[in-house]
Parts: C-alpha cells; structure tokens; sequence
C-alpha cells in the first residue's frame, strides 16, 4: 500500500519496541534476521548490524553493495522519495541522527555526579590523607587529645569552637595542631615532600598549643591573639621547604645564583616581626562572624575567573581551531563560525568562573554553619570540602545556563554536517544512536525511526 515491505516491518518494530529496544541483541528483529542473541552481531568485525559487514567490505573495494532490492532502490532514488546521501540515506534521516549527535556531545553531569566530583576535588586538596594516610590518622588522634575540650559541651574550649565570631579562628586552631602533630619526629613521613621537625621545635610548639587549649579565655582578645600567632607559626614551620626535592632544587638553583639554600624552621620563626603582622592579619580576618557576603567576597576575585576562563580555552582549542578551519573555507554557511565559537568558549568560562566563585562562597558560609554543629575534626573536615562542592554546583547550574543561551558549540554542528557527507560518517552517526539506546539513554522516536531508515538503506 505504498510502503515497502521492509519498511513496514521497521515501523511494526518501532511500535513494538517503543523504546528502541528492536536495537537490542537480546530481541529478535529485521537488524539481526529475527534471531536473538549475541552472535546475530558482528561486534568482532566491526560493525553493529549484519549489513554493516558487507557495507564495510564494500568499501574496500570502492563499490557499494547492497543486500536486496530494496537497498538499490534506496540508492538510486533516495528515501521516501527524497533526494538520496552518500550511499542513499535521505537528508533529512540523516539531518536528524546529525542533531541527535550534537545533543550528545553535550554536558551530561548530574547533579549527584557535580557534588560528587567537588567532593573528590576537596579531598584532593587535603592530598596527605591519601598520600599518607598513617601519618595523618594518627596526627588527628594525637589532635582530638589536645582539643578534645573543644566538642564538650559547657568547655571555653567549646565555646570558642560554638560562638560564630571565633569559629573561624576556632577552626584554624584545630587544622594547625593537626599540622603540627603530623610534624611529629616520632612519625614517618615522605621525606622527598616535607620532613619531621626537630625534637625542640616541636616540643617547644606542642607545649605551646597545649598551653593554650589548657587556659582557653575565648572573650579575652590577648588569648585570642596568641592563638593566631601560634597558627602562623606552626603555618611557617610546614611551609618550609624542607623535603629533599625542594633541597635539591634550591641547591642547584645556588649554582647559578647567590641565593644558595633555604632558610630552616627555626631560622624562620625568628622573624617575629613578620609573624604578629600576619597573626593580627588572620585575627582580623578569623575573629569575626563568616557571613554569605564575606565568603562571597572572598570566593569572588579577578585571578579565580582569569583561571577558569583559560582553562575554558585551554580545553576548547580543537573546537576553536576547526571552527576557523570552517570559516577559512570560504563557505557561506560557516561565516564567522571561528568567531563564534571563540565567543561561544569565553562566555562558557566566565559562566563557569562565576558559577564556582558564587557556588563555592555559599558551600563555605553553608560548611562552615553544619560544621559548627558537628564536633570539631568532621566538622573541620566537612567546612573544607563543603566549598569545593558548591562551586561544582555553581557550575554545574552555570552550565545549563550558558548552554541554554550560546546552544551547542558550533564545531560540534561542523563535525556533524562533515560526517554526513561520507559513508564513514554517515555509518558513526548511525553507530552513535545505536549505543544510545543500548546504554539506555531516552531517543525520541523521530531519532530512532531516522536511524532504522538509514540502517534499512544499507539492509
């Protein structure tokens, strides 16, 4: 009645298998002779479909082969009457398997797979944790033993931790005597990175941080200031460069200038004019309540939207370059596609820089008040990973936005509209909408009925 047999066996098969399943090795259908299973497939020659074995061999020899009578027709007249591609897929089929593909190259996080990345990200930047983890669990041991104060409740050490306007300074306390105690001679650690500290350094810097916890006075701002000269002193002794590779480095470096060496701990905590001025910086800074503009502002800077930006670039040169490609051929269609697409990438690196600065202030600030509620250590814990998480949001969020206004990159449209041109092409776009709804990714059934058109042509 005006549609050929084998096309109708198609649409019966699109109505039985709504959801594309036809594809599927396990169900009989026109793809594999009506036969299921896995050998109905040529996986291992390299092809998906039966067809596509003889199709590829074709090739080979410059002759396209067709089986049956249907796959000349399509051949010399086109789909449905439409003006034949290649091998005689329709334009339109193939206009439609060509949008399916760009919709696929697109960003498909979830929102689960953004929070879990930025948590990756957070503990990546507490890297000893991973990198030696018996040091550390230890370190945090000897920690909650020395602050152990600190998570009982009615303790000025607890009050300090609790009051909003010294939680801040309180946290930084908690994350330097952790530093400290990882510091300790009497623990491994890598040498290559950072050594233990000598036996009186240590002592000497212990003693003090158990002084302090002993006698907290949290509303008396003299304690308060020793506190944060503390965590500058015990912030210098571990930033020291004292592993052997910066040793090295700084020795050689001593070959080709006058700056031989690098100054140990102890020589460094003698610049006591250099630590006040630093300690009164952090206490300004820490003895204040954390609010979401304060975190905001300092999530918010010039150099973390400069660093996205590039990176934005960095990743998109192969979309930049043959957007301009594209444009240097003089076709009509790619007018100013380069210009474009460099414009597309920018807007996307700044969406991505403010998503992060936005996203990562509201994790901190949001951090900051579940940690305050929790015992100090996992509460420590979650205050610095809860920013890295909001910022993965943040971008994750930004990311929808700026693909709803920019729409798909226009490379990614380019290489679409190549691969339709040649049978190898044609055969990829046909190959991507196939291991779509085999992984079981939703396919509208416009796509998958273009898709059975095509794979009909070459059937």
């Amino acid at each position: 009645m005006g549609m050929p047999s084998v096309n109708y066996l198609g649409f019966l098969e699109s109505q039985l298998y709504p959801y594309g399943t036809s594809y599927n090795q396990n169900c009989p259908s026109f793809a594999n002779g009506y036969f299921a299973g896995a050998n109905r497939y040529a996986l291992n020659s390299g092809s998906i479909f039966p067809a596509y074995q003889q199709y590829h061999n074709s090739l080979n020899t410059n002759t396209p082969s067709f089986q049956g009578t249907h796959g000349a027709t399509q051949a010399q007249s086109g789909q449905n009457g439409q003006n034949g591609v290649g091998f005689g897929a329709s334009q339109s089929d193939l206009d439609i398997l060509g949008d399916n593909y760009v919709k696929g190259m697109r960003p498909s996080e979830s929102l689960m797979g953004a929070a879990a990345g930025g948590a990756v990200f957070g503990m990546i930047n507490n890297l000893r944790w991973f990198a030696h983890p018996y040091n550390s669990i230890m370190a945090a041991k000897s920690t909650n033993g020395i602050l152990k104060e600190m998570g009982n409740v009615g303790t000025e050490l607890n009050k300090f931790w609790k009051n909003p306007e010294t939680n801040q300074l309180a946290r930084d306390f908690y994350y330097r005597v952790h530093k400290l105690e990882g510091m300790n001679p009497e623990l491994s650690r890598l040498p290559f990175a950072k050594r233990q500290l000598s036996e009186g350094t240590y002592k000497q810097l212990l003693e003090e941080a158990k002084r302090l916890a002993g006698n907290a006075k949290p509303t008396d701002k003299k304690w308060l200031e020793e506190v944060a000269t503390l965590n500058e002193k015990i912030r210098i002794a571990n930033d020291a460069q004292t592993g052997w590779l910066n040793q090295g480095w700084q020795k050689i470096k001593g070959i080709f200038t006058d700056k031989a060496g690098v100054k140990s701990v102890e020589d460094r905590l003698k610049n006591t004019d250099a630590i006040e001025t630093a300690a009164k910086k952090a206490l300004e800074k820490q003895g204040s309540k954390l609010t979401i503009g304060k975190a905001l502002k300092h999530s918010c800077g010039w150099k973390s939207a400069a660093l996205w930006i590039g990176m934005e670039l960095l990743m998109g040169l192969g979309n930049i370059s043959t957007a301009f490609k594209a444009q240097n051929s003089g076709k009509k269609e790619y007018e100013n596609a380069g210009w474009k697409q460099l414009g597309q990438t920018i807007f996307k690196g700044a969406g991505s820089a403010a998503g992060w600065a936005v996203g990562e202030g509201l994790g901190t600030w949001a951090g900051a008040a579940i940690g305050t509620a929790i015992a100090p250590g996992i509460g420590t814990a979650i205050g610095a990973v809860a920013g890295m998480i909001g910022g993965s949001i943040g971008m994750w969020l930004t990311g929808k936005l700026t693909q709803g206004i920019v729409g798909d990159d226009i490379a990614t449209k380019i290489e679409a509209d190549n691969l339709k041109k040649t049978p190898e092409g044609q055969v990829q776009l046909l190959q991507h909408t196939i291991q779509q709804i085999q992984d079981g990714k939703k396919v509208d059934p416009r796509t998958m009925m273009a898709a059975q058109n095509v794979m009909n042509v070459y059937a």
